[in-house]
């Protein structure tokens, strides 16, 4: 249901880190012949721009209030990674301006025009991606302050709350608006705040919810909207209410079943129960019957304006406009995986919790190109397929596969992520069955049948939207990584 906070639960995760010394950092893990030869020497690392000033956790990248992306990492952490991978908790976010400016039109909250890094402290960081919640802690006066930063913004609003275990639920991904629940046997309320401050909402604990335990209840659950101005409650009768959080009006949707998910893109409530999957509108209007009958809401997928869900006869697929009725797409089939540019479904036979990873056979139609893999995408041209093969992995690693008319090519083993370019060269994070210096950032291009270096000793990497760059995380010892800014080759 959200964010606990309090104690070690209110630690952000990152990923636990495994280093081996061993003598060449071009050690292979694979003994096979690879699939393309690895051209040319490694670039020395120092040829890259740094962005972070001691070891950090891996970068993530994030929107500023223009549409301008920033990178953003932690730059310290307190705490230990143990042995059971419980990650330490990060006190710094480093946040830099990939676009090198500051954020038109928002001063005076703003640095100089040359504003560029910029570094968030708190003892509870939550990142979102477009805000982040610094939350300092009060332990004399039992409250703690709450500060919502938006990239480039030097400070934010701030909230005072009381202190303790609490829940909170923000409206990703812009996170301007949260439910702050006290996880005490004393609370009667829980309340909703708002970045602009423009009305509080303070609702009641509905009789016999243990305001300890709230996300336990099957029977009462909350949600927000994706612009945060509309909060759905449906309380253990059953009845559902819709509630503004910008002035505390409310509207009756009804008595609902305990299955339900919001569709922004609609303005509406999708409930699952007896009566079928309904769209309810959340401002008023008869409900949408989509599937007269009920189904499984574990086996519901939506994505946009297109709805999956799986039965005994397969995948059926349907439109959230009621424009499309539910058509049999995945015979025999578990759950969707993905859409092919052309508008062809790909589904999995295999559930999502069948093999580590999520990963499982892949089909399109009754053409079943994947055996146990994930990670599926198409080119630009829609033509060829790439994916992970046999990626069942606690480590998330597979061997990066393509396919097209020619037939099915193996481009690279042990990759642990990847990227299709324009050209249909792939860029691959390879060797990476542990993160450690052997892992390397490499481009692929399967035309040539050539493997170049990008970036050694590269664990992870994430394209920055609208540029020709991306962010590469390179191993720097056990303590962290470095955090590079590299041109797309």
């Amino acid at each position: 249901m959200g964010f606990a906070l309090g104690g070690r639960a209110g630690a952000i995760l990152m990923r636990s880190l495994v280093v081996l010394v061993l003598a060449s950092c071009t050690f292979e893990w694979n003994s096979g012949v690879p699939p393309f030869p690895l051209s040319g020497d490694p670039p020395p690392l120092g040829s890259f721009e740094q962005l972070n000033t001691t070891p950090s956790a891996r970068a993530t990248i994030m929107t500023g209030p223009d549409g301008a992306p920033w990178a953003a990492f932690c730059e310290f952490w307190s705490g230990n990674i143990t042995g059971s991978g419980v990650a330490r908790q990060c006190k710094r976010i480093h946040l830099h301006a990939l676009g090198g400016l500051a954020p038109p039109n928002c001063y005076p909250n703003c640095a100089a025009a040359e504003f560029r890094d910029q570094l968030i402290d708190g003892d509870v960081l939550l990142t979102h991606p477009q805000a982040i919640y610094a939350i300092k802690e009060d332990t004399a006066a039992n409250t703690r302050t709450l500060t919502m930063y938006r990239p480039g913004e030097l400070t934010g609003p701030s909230f005072v709350m009381p202190g303790g275990q609490a829940l909170v639920v923000e409206n990703d991904p812009i996170a301007d608006v949260f439910v702050y629940w006290v996880l005490d046997p004393s609370t009667t309320h829980f309340d909703v705040f708002r970045r602009d401050k423009r009305y509080q909402l303070t609702l009641p604990i509905p009789p016999g919810i243990p305001p300890m335990r709230p996300a336990a209840q099957f029977q009462f659950d909350f949600l927000l909207t994706q612009d945060g101005n509309t909060l759905v409650v449906r309380d253990p009768s059953g009845q559902m209410t819709a509630y503004s959080t910008l002035d505390g009006s409310s509207r009756s949707l009804g008595m609902r079943p305990q299955d339900f998910l919001i569709d922004d893109l609609h303005g509406a409530v999708l409930t699952v129960g007896d009566d079928g999957l309904r769209s309810v509108p959340i401002f008023g209007g008869p409900d949408l019957v989509l599937v007269p009958f009920q189904i499984d809401p574990a086996k519901l997928q939506i994505s946009g304006n297109d709805a999956f869900y799986a039965d005994a006869m397969g995948v059926w697929w349907l439109t959230l406009d009621g424009q499309t009725a539910a058509t049999l797409v995945g015979p025999g089939g578990a759950r969707w995986v993905t859409t092919a540019p052309d508008g062809e479904f790909v589904y999995s036979c295999d559930s999502a919790t069948r093999y580590t990873g999520g990963a499982g056979d892949g089909w399109i139609g009754n053409w079943r190109f994947m055996e146990r893999g994930r990670n599926v995408r198409f080119n630009a041209a829609g033509d060829r397929i790439y994916f992970l093969e046999h990626a069942a992995t606690i480590g998330n690693y597979g061997d990066l596969h393509s396919v097209d008319s020619a037939g099915d090519t193996l481009l690279a083993t042990n990759v642990h992520a990847y990227a299709v370019l324009a050209d249909n060269r792939v860029l691959a994070i390879e060797n990476a069955v542990y993160a450690g210096v052997w892992n390397r950032l490499v481009v692929i291009d399967q035309d040539e049948r050539i493997k170049r270096w990008v970036v050694p000793s590269a664990a992870d990497f994430v394209m920055v939207p609208g540029a020709k760059e991306m962010i590469v995380d390179v191993v720097s010892g056990a303590s962290g990584y470095d955090i590079l800014r590299v041109p797309t080759p």
